[in-house]
């Protein structure tokens, strides 16, 4: 099996290993399940109606026994389904619980329930003894603004930060780096016809893709690849070794999402391993982003505004050194050792409550 590609699965993965390493029992529930089967046709809604119900007697057993439910919840509509039978049986036995938010997806998801979806979803976070949330913007956001329990707990990263930027400073060519789902909400249309500008300006510049395609975006990738073929390369999902050489070779890394983010774990690593940073004003990266200190921030499906960013980068040198160096020194209180500190704290002081 793959390694972990996503920073909720990642994170979850650490915090198992964290809860092991100070010799608690863990116990995991799993469910996998997803939003595409669940709506795929008459006969998955059955199979999905007999996942929930053996989820539910699997859960009570596992509940009964716990002291402590970690629950990374899953925050569409859809999702937050395959979570009802595990939040039923945690409030009718009465069980500590707590909840953590891996994106900012949930802000429109509760803005969109009616009123009583609404009250139903503030009751389940208001009885959590911890809402954890990767940035500011959830916790300020309803329905969590006044609530007692939140945590802001960042993303972290397991990169060892680059000592020396400046072995890229005076290569001719700039490197532009997507590394992310390749889909139309992550941004990657806009992306490319922001590449086709650039290229008609005359600038000089490589971007590399990688990622897993996601919807009906591949014919629109491969009309761009076959327009500028010297200068976009579609590297497929990477892993490890494969992964860290294109992020230390990288100059510039964009993320023009246009849907909400929680605190991209990609945008953490782009930091640690030297990259300037472009992207757009959504969720939480605007806690990891200040413009023109560390990176630009430009508004979502604006090509104009993120071409121009993309070009100040490529052609003034200095400003595209200064902010490399700066996200080198800015990613090291993303790293792993204050992370697992921190969860450590947080688990100690929640089992102990």
């Amino acid at each position: 099996m793959p390694p972990p590609t996503t920073g909720q699965r990642l994170n979850n993965r650490k915090i198992l290993q964290i809860l092991a390493s100070l010799n608690h029992s863990v116990e995991q529930v799993d469910f996998r399940f997803t939003s595409k089967e669940i709506l795929n046709g008459f006969g998955s809604k059955i199979r999905f109606l007999l996942h929930e119900v053996n989820l539910f007697f699997l859960s009570l057993r596992k509940v009964a026994m716990t002291d402590l439910v970690y629950l990374p919840i899953h925050q569409s509509l859809v999702g937050l389904l395959r979570y009802m039978p595990y939040l039923i049986t945690i409030l009718l036995l009465n069980k500590k619980y707590t909840i953590r938010l891996e994106g900012s997806t949930i802000v429109q998801t509760y803005g969109r329930c009616g009123f009583l979806g609404r009250g139903v979803l503030s009751f389940v976070f208001r009885k959590a003894i911890a809402v954890i949330h990767l940035s500011n913007f959830t916790r300020t956001s309803e329905p969590f603004a006044r609530l007692s329990n939140n945590v802001v707990l960042p993303n972290t990263h397991s990169i060892e930060p680059v000592e020396n930027t400046s072995l890229r400073k005076d290569r001719s060519r700039a490197n532009i780096l997507y590394l992310s789902q390749i889909s139309v909400s992550k941004g990657i249309v806009d992306l490319l016809e922001t590449c086709r500008l650039l290229d008609e300006r005359g600038l000089d510049f490589k971007l590399s893709v990688a990622g897993s395609f996601s919807g009906e975006v591949y014919t629109t990738c491969r009309y761009y690849k076959n327009l500028l073929p010297e200068k976009i390369e579609f590297c497929g999902l990477l892993h490890g070794r494969e992964k860290h050489e294109l992020l230390v070779n990288s100059d510039v890394f964009v993320l023009p999402s246009r849907l909400m983010e929680g605190q991209p774990l990609s945008i953490i690593e782009a930091m640690a391993t030297g990259n300037a940073v472009v992207s757009t004003r959504v969720g939480g990266v605007v806690d990891i982003i200040e413009d023109e200190v560390n990176g630009y921030l430009v508004e979502p499906s604006n090509v104009s505004q993120l071409a121009e960013a993309i070009e100040t980068l490529i052609t003034d040198k200095a400003a595209l050194n200064r902010i490399k160096e700066n996200n080198v020194s800015h990613s090291i209180k993303y790293g792993d050792e204050l992370f697992n500190n921190n969860i450590k704290s947080l688990f100690e002081s929640l089992l102990s409550t």
